[in-house]
């Protein structure tokens, strides 16, 4: 059951979408933001309410590109890792991915969060059209070329030379 808190929460969500019947969301809430489909529910499991979040950005796809794109999510999760920061992940039985995310639940905040989900269906309507890979060097067309390790990429991220 889903505490006052997260349901106050739900509640103003549903007042500024326009969704009737909050109570049916109050376990799982599911909703829909330009086209992309968002899975909703709380997570007390670190001892404080947060809403954990599954945007579905849609299948994989099939043929040559398939390992590609899953080697481009894999690496921005290693290189955007982060405490708190959205991460990617593969549904094995729908064979889509998911941008996973967990944030506070706060009902003043509302707003805010559904601002944050249009942010994340824009991100995943442009991995539908690019899946990331666009200024993405193609690992066999750039074999035996020095490709930047990981930990000269995340010195560089981190403003170190």
């Amino acid at each position: 059951m889903a505490s006052e808190n997260f349901q106050k929460f739900v509640d103003r969500i549903c007042t500024l979408a326009k969704i009737s019947n909050p109570a049916q969301m109050y376990d799982r809430a599911v909703i829909e933001v330009d086209g992309i489909r968002f899975v909703i529910h709380e997570d007390d499991t670190a001892g404080s309410s947060d809403a954990a979040i599954y945007t579905d950005f849609g299948p994989l796809p099939q043929g040559p590109e398939r390992e590609r794109v899953i080697y481009r999510l894999l690496d921005m999760n290693l290189t955007h890792f982060e405490y708190a920061m959205p991460y990617f992940a593969v549904d094995p039985m729908s064979d889509h991915v998911y941008l996973m995310a967990r944030l506070p639940v706060d009902a003043e905040r509302a707003t805010g969060f559904l601002d944050g989900l249009a942010m994340y269906a824009a991100q995943a309507k442009d991995w539908q059209n690019s899946y990331f890979l666009v200024g993405v060097p193609d690992e066999k067309a750039s074999r035996g070329k020095k490709n930047a390790s990981l930990q000269e990429r995340l010195m560089k991220r981190a403003g170190i030379s």
